[in-house]
């Protein structure tokens, strides 16, 4: 993955904020450099525990979740997912870890290695897709 897929302008991503579950720890930086070029706030977990001890319910960010460190808190993913949108990355772009990641309410899945801005256009979709349906909730109370 690198930065220069993005575009030089494209800094179309204020107020996303994107929660980086990744254990490898250089694929979690350049995740984090590829976000902050394009104008995304990342914060980097390295662990499914630990980003589910610190952060509760943020309403407009989203989970980029590595399949590989998933299984560790099943259920408790699935509850974040149904709050907070989550794109899926992993290695193994195999039909069982896909299903694993639907499974886990993934609106995205994208193999690594993963193109920058394929990467940016999903989570700034689900972003999007998820503050459109919450404002028309507003709308409707």
């Amino acid at each position: 993955m690198t930065e220069a897929h993005l575009d030089a302008g494209s800094k179309g991503g204020a107020g996303i904020v994107v929660y980086v579950v990744e254990d490898d720890e250089s694929v979690r930086r350049a995740f984090v450099r590829l976000l902050r070029a394009a104008g995304i706030e990342p914060r980097p977990y390295e662990s499914v525990q630990r980003f589910l001890a610190d952060v509760s319910d943020q309403p407009g960010a989203c989970i980029l979740l590595d399949m590989a460190v998933s299984c560790e808190a099943s259920v408790q993913l699935r509850e974040r997912a149904l709050i907070m949108p989550l794109v899926a990355v992993s290695v193994r772009d195999h039909e069982p870890v896909r299903r694993k990641a639907r499974s886990l309410g993934a609106k995205f899945f994208l193999p690594k290695p993963v193109e920058g801005q394929a990467l940016v256009d999903a989570i700034k979709s689900v972003t999007s897709a998820k503050n459109d349906t919450d404002s028309g909730q507003k709308k409707s109370t």
